[in-house]
């Protein structure tokens, strides 16, 4: 029997011990194949310790670059660590070992085959998870990973009733218990039950006390019940793995916490998506507003991402500070670096919205048509895409209720006939801005063209994917940001309902009702 043959199968009797001394015994006794990191890592992750799970992972296919099981065990762990490029370069090279029949062993396939449903699992192609992890459950119906695949699957697909059942099943091995109380939580998520889902990621944290991810999502749940302080508390451990969610410049920069800066230098870095630099960009006005003045000498520069930098320059907000884009800023040193979302941190909760963004809205010459825009998608890489973007042509009702729909969608390939394309005259956000001062309302899936109405004082309609829409919007009914912006309803679920509330309120717009 196989190494891995005997790791499967004490999984399958849910002997995870057993089976982490089994392939420590190995290492211990020198065997440094790309097979026993490969085995060792999988371990650890289905244990929750993702940094050993990476670290053995990388050390796995290094050492033997064809080895199935490393290549099939550090797919799904690339991707836990964003990196998109490294996990398709092993699918690449597995799915055609795959095709060319080079993969002997029944029990390398089955690996093969769970990895490549983890895949398709996080490009949100939830059927072909679900038919990747069938087939493996098929030839092995204890196939621990398999089951936790099958489950994430059934929770995209809304088989919600299911998923949990997986879980519940699984929760009788104490070592898959923090992974089966977050599958759980995931699961509350999706039903908009967010007191059980932060008790399944407290069960979780009983578990495994040092699961960042884990203490990321109970933050943002937290966040989202508006429990302000403890929830960014928890959400402070997206840096907790080196290197992660940092500006490239700040890997090795110390956090600043609030030593004088006479005389040094910081970096405020725009975090995570677009929208986000957007929606908390006045968080740089509020920490000069906090004794940063210019008699200290400090240098002060935030870096911000390409599309937004000209917008960034333009805000009266940041006055004092100088904008630099990612590219420059990762070019010098600093003295102490801060993401803008960090500074929210140091807020008391009812000062949030000092740190949303305001940009000044473009003087044009109107036509005189009443005219709305519209953005039906996000990024493709957001973890909630497949709930938040919807289909355009539920959006063509608005068509009744104005003169002219116009879509701001950028580099969109399906524009409808219907809606005048203006997405090819996107270049950055300053652009965007200008088209959106020749519109009289912009309806919106939570997107940066969203925030960035917001932050322009102008009328937008959000179509929230409740109960999945993100933390920052509370329980969906409020919102502390943007003074014109209005929160929709609009559930995966149930998308008419929100569109037809979306129209109702355009045509109100229209007669002068807001």
């Amino acid at each position: 029997m196989s190494l891995t043959q005997q790791v499967l199968e004490l999984l399958g009797r849910n002997d995870i011990e057993s089976a982490g001394t089994l392939c420590h015994d190995q290492l211990k006794a020198g065997n440094r194949t790309g097979e026993i990191y490969g085995l060792t890592a999988f371990l650890k992750d289905l244990c929750g310790m993702p940094n050993d799970a990476y670290r053995l992972a990388k050390q796995g296919v290094k050492n033997d670059p064809n080895s199935v099981v490393a290549l099939a065990v550090g797919i799904p762990i690339a991707l836990k660590f964003k990196e998109r490029e490294t996990a398709q370069q092993l699918v690449d090279k597995l799915a055609t070992m795959l095709a060319l029949g080079s993969v002997e062993k029944s029990e390398h396939r089955l690996l093969a085959k769970w990895a490549l449903g983890g895949w398709h699992l996080a490009q949100k192609e939830y059927k072909l998870a679900e038919r990747r992890f069938g087939e493996v459950l098929v030839e092995d119906k204890s196939f621990v990973a398999a089951l936790l695949g099958l489950a994430s699957a059934y929770t995209g697909l809304w088989r919600l009733d299911e998923a949990e059942a997986i879980y519940n099943r699984l929760l009788d091995a104490e070592t898959l218990q923090a992974s089966c109380y977050s599958g759980l939580a995931v699961v509350e998520f999706f039903r908009g039950n967010y007191r059980r889902e932060e008790l399944m990621y407290r069960q979780s944290l009983n578990q495994n006390p040092a699961a960042s991810e884990t203490h990321i999502n109970l933050g943002m749940n937290l966040m989202r019940q508006q429990k302000w302080a403890e929830g960014w508390e928890h959400y402070q451990m997206r840096f907790a793995n080196p290197g992660q969610g940092r500006h490239p410049a700040c890997i090795d920069t110390p956090i600043w916490r609030g030593e004088s800066l006479a005389g040094k230098r910081l970096l405020v870095w725009g975090e995570q998506g677009l929208g986000d630099e957007i929606n908390f960009f006045g968080a740089i006005k509020v920490l000069r507003g906090r004794g940063l003045d210019a008699d200290k000498a400090a240098s002060l520069t935030y870096a911000t991402h390409y599309p937004t930098y000209r917008l960034a320059h333009a805000s009266p907000q940041a006055n004092g500070w100088s904008i630099s884009t990612w590219q420059q800023a990762a070019e010098e040193k600093w003295d102490y670096c801060i993401s803008q979302f960090s500074i929210a941190h140091l807020l008391a909760p009812e000062e949030l919205h000092l740190c949303a963004g305001r940009f000044n809205k473009p003087t044009v010459d109107r036509d005189g048509k009443f005219r709305v825009a519209i953005v039906w998608k996000g990024s493709s890489d957001h973890t909630n895409d497949a709930n938040r973007s919807l289909d355009v042509e539920l959006l063509r009702p608005l068509k009744e209720v104005c003169d002219e729909v116009v879509s701001l969608q950028y580099r969109a390939t399906d524009v409808p006939s219907w809606a005048t394309d203006w997405g090819g005259k996107i270049g950055d956000f300053a652009d965007t801005a200008l088209l959106l001062a020749h519109c009289d309302v912009l309806v919106s899936v939570c997107s940066s063209p969203l925030h960035l109405a917001g932050a322009l004082g102008m009328k937008a309609i959000d179509l929230l994917a409740t109960p999945t829409h993100d933390w920052r919007w509370g329980d969906g009914t409020y919102q502390p940001y943007y003074e014109n912006v209005k929160l929709v309803s609009c559930s995966p679920q149930n998308r008419e309902a929100g569109i037809a509330e979306a129209v109702r309120l355009v045509a109100g717009l229209r007669e002068g009702n807001w």
